[in-house]
């Protein structure tokens, strides 16, 4: 329970835990009850980091239904496939990067040099240069690379990642990956890469039943 503005109101808080159910809702009970003393001492909404944002995405690792899980040769995990909001399956893998890549329209400038065959004509184009570009400065690295409908995604094939690593933030920037995505993989630990179309692309309205 907490005190907003004079009004009593009851909070909640999900959390997950990978030893136990009980071990979850310990840690969702801490997390309420501290969510109800900012509340009240603070007379509204508004998280550790200042006022809390109406699109939570990046904010703090998704709640996903758990499908399966990939130890690997130490038994630890290594990968796991979850079922999203929009009921498509996601890969989170632990050491294997995903850069997701979205591809808007080319600017003016970009335009005009195109005209003029001096720069690609479409943004796939102009996306994998930069992309080359980045790699003939960083002859260390490997990409496989992935059209998607909005975009390009690259798998690193070069060494496993760490998605917390400065390192790898900075490398996400440098390549223009999209900044939701940067923020998601540090909170979740992971990198992630959605392994079925989103619904609206095929013709459904809603998501489909779990299978």
């Amino acid at each position: 329970p907490a005190d907003l503005q004079g009004e009593p109101i009851t909070v909640g808080c999900w959390r997950g835990s990978m030893d136990s159910p009980e071990d979850a809702a310990r840690l969702a009970k801490a997390a309420a009850q501290a969510l109800a003393k900012r509340i009240t001492e603070q007379g509204g909404f508004v998280s550790d980091s200042g006022p809390a944002r109406d699109y939570g995405y990046p904010d703090k690792a998704l709640r996903e239904e758990l499908l399966e899980e990939f130890p690997d040769a130490t038994g630890a995990l290594a990968a796991a496939i979850t079922r999203n909001a929009v009921g498509a399956r996601v890969l989170n893998t632990e050491r294997a990067m995903f850069v997701d890549l979205d591809l808007g329209p080319l600017g003016l400038i970009d335009r005009i040099k195109a005209m003029f065959k001096l720069s690609p004509d479409t943004p796939e184009a102009a996306a994998l240069v930069k992309v080359a570009t980045w790699l003939a400065a960083h002859p260390g690295w490997g990409f496989r690379v992935y059209r998607t409908p909005a975009g390009l995604r690259l798998l690193a094939t070069h060494a496993p990642q760490d998605p917390c690593a400065p390192e790898t933030r900075r490398v996400l920037q440098e390549l223009d990956c999209d900044p939701l995505f940067i923020q998601l993989c540090g909170v979740q630990e992971s990198f992630r890469a959605r392994l079925d179309p989103k619904p609206f692309r095929v013709g459904l309205k809603t998501a489909p039943p779990p299978f």
